[in-house]
């Protein structure tokens, strides 16, 4: 593979870098994420936001893991491990934040779930009662219907007059 372009103290964007086995020793700032690629991000999303500081992130561990194994000095390799360590660090703290995010958002939506469930509870027991003076009021409908068909069978046993 050929060496990466160079813009400044930063890898050009795209650009796949290898550093020489023999050579200067890697300053921190070639393996590093370019200012351009940073500046990408132009979303107000916080959830597009979060990605696309993942995938850097992520990138950023992949080339330097991909430069590990290409290296064979020491210096070099002490440089890229301690870099690595770095963005591993911060790739599992953005993590950690994202879950911790998640669980505010399960949180809130398991109390609104919570109340939504009180809300039906209560209308249940509104039915039942509903339902019982419904129940109540047919069996004194029937019961004043049997005291008429009572008084009825009783007027019918006098003569007509």
């Amino acid at each position: 593979m050929s060496r990466k372009k160079k813009t400044g103290n930063a890898i050009a964007p795209g650009q796949p870098w290898i550093p020489a086995s023999s050579g200067p020793a890697i300053k921190a700032s070639e393996v590093l994420i370019s200012k351009p690629m940073a500046s990408n991000i132009r979303s107000t999303d916080p959830h597009a936001i979060w990605q696309q500081a993942h995938d850097a992130l992520q990138a950023a561990l992949e080339l330097g893991t991909h430069s590990l194994d290409q290296t064979k000095d020491k210096q070099q390799r002490d440089l890229l491990n301690t870099l690595l360590d770095a963005l591993s660090a911060e790739l599992t703290a953005l993590n950690q934040e994202d879950m911790e995010s998640h669980t505010i958002s399960l949180q809130a939506a398991s109390q609104q779930l919570d109340t939504g469930l009180a809300d039906l509870k209560s209308l249940r027991q509104e039915i039942d009662q509903v339902s019982s003076a419904i129940a109540n009021a047919a069996k004194v409908v029937t019961a004043v219907d049997e005291v008429l068909s009572g008084i009825q069978a009783f007027l019918a046993t006098f003569p007509a007059l």
